[in-house]
């Protein structure tokens, strides 16, 4: 490419930057939805639709963050602990029937009133 090239022609032959905000995004998601299903507990099992398109969709994150691995190059501890929170949502689904219909730790009833 020549030094003399227009601004346009340059752009396009550069490797696009993306801003890591995805990465970040995604890492934050992965850490808070894994302390609440960690934390509180259900009340209502989901449909069997719903549970597979919540393990389908923790799947996803958890590969799409490996995939956005190289957008953040300093942010390598965040990546470790939000791959390790990708892997124990996954987890959680083996604690049992009520982990694995939920993604939860536990199930309580509501209190009636």
């Amino acid at each position: 490419m020549s030094e003399n090239a227009p601004p346009a022609e340059a752009a396009l032959d550069q490797p696009r930057q993306t801003a890591p905000a995805i990465f970040y995004i995604l890492s934050i998601l992965l850490i808070a939805l894994f302390f609440y299903r960690l934390l509180i507990p259900v009340h209502v099992m989901p449909s069997p639709t719903e549970r597979n398109l919540t393990i389908l969709f923790d799947i996803l994150m958890v590969a799409g963050l490996f995939g956005m691995k190289r957008r953040a190059p300093n942010a390598q501890a965040l990546f470790w602990i939000a791959a390790a929170a990708g892997v124990g949502l996954l987890l959680l689904r083996t604690t049992g029937v009520t982990g694995f219909w939920s993604g939860h730790l536990r199930f309580t009833y509501l209190p009636r009133n």
